[in-house]
């Protein structure tokens, strides 16, 4: 099951290109099995649903089309245009109703790309339906806060760096700074961070936690003032760190993260929901009786 980010995704997912949309159905669906008993074609498809004036993006064939069928629209390089997504969404809306006319009962392929297609579909509707139907009380976020609290203290590092290109470079300068030379002097000198640079390589209060394991590990060693005795590595490249200070930071009050909460208890919720519901299916693995044994019990 995709995550909720995914989920909130799933409009800009639907109106990918035509072309690119079709390509990943043939690819989709390399199989020629045969279809679900309760094939599609015997399914009741609506032809349309009930909108106010105000909520029509576009009516093709009598068939009126929600505003929601585009998401919001923001400008940006490379960004379709409105009109290339209204166009995007009436090609569709014909493509559709042109399938709709034709009898696609015996052809098992067609079936089970319908299926899959509509499998997906479903479940991302039903997952979000489910999501807005949660209600998350102010004692249950309050609980959850209770519970989170001793983890949300966090000690935080003052932290200033050189950036290296590479491990000999970050060696060498480790040696000259044993040699006497000042860290701010090989800042100006040596760093790649255009950043921090001209700031001495500060890169203010920082919880490890959020560098990655190899900073945490190094911090976990040094004192106020020292030089870490190696080089971490990062994507950016080799850092030579330099400890100014340390403080415990206190967890975030309850008003402050009341929003983040709910989203992370809604989120909890939510995947209770999908235990309890395989918890309560038959499932197997293939063609047999074979338990699938990825399944959550």
């Amino acid at each position: 099951m995709e995550n909720m980010k995914a989920l909130k995704n799933k409009q800009n997912q639907m109106l990918m290109p035509l072309s690119l949309f079709a390509a990943l159905l043939a690819g989709g669906c390399a199989t020629t099995s045969e279809p679900e008993s309760s094939t599609l074609a015997n399914r009741q498809i609506p032809a349309s649903i009930n909108l106010k004036p105000e909520q029509v993006l576009a009516t093709v064939n009598g068939h009126a089309i929600a505003k929601s069928a585009i998401p919001p629209h923001q400008q940006a390089p490379n960004q379709p245009t409105e009109e290339q997504l209204l166009d995007e969404v009436v090609a569709r809306e014909l493509i559709w109703q042109d399938f709709l006319t034709k009898d696609t009962s015996k052809d098992a392929l067609t079936q089970e790309q319908l299926n899959n297609v509509l499998r997906a579909a479903y479940s991302q509707v039903a997952a979000d339906h489910y999501m807005r139907s949660l209600t998350i009380t102010d004692d249950e976020l309050r609980k959850s806060y209770e519970q989170k609290k001793p983890n949300l203290v966090s000690k935080q590092f003052k932290l200033r760096h050189i950036l290296l290109d590479d491990e000999a470079s970050a060696k060498a300068t480790l040696t000259r700074l044993a040699k006497g030379e000042k860290f701010g002097a090989l800042v100006t000198k040596l760093s790649q961070d255009e950043g921090s640079k001209g700031k001495g390589g500060d890169l203010g209060w920082v919880d490890p936690r959020t560098l990655g394991p190899a900073f945490d590990h190094a911090l976990a060693n040094m004192n106020k003032g020292d030089v870490a005795s190696q080089p971490i590595q990062t994507q950016y490249g080799w850092h030579v760190i330099l400890l100014e200070d340390s403080r415990i930071q206190d967890a975030p009050a309850f008003e402050e993260i009341k929003g983040k909460l709910s989203a992370n208890l809604r989120l909890e919720k939510f995947q209770d929901y999908i235990k309890t519901l395989k918890s309560k299916a038959k499932i197997s693995k293939g063609g047999g009786n074979k338990a699938l044994q990825a399944v959550e019990k």
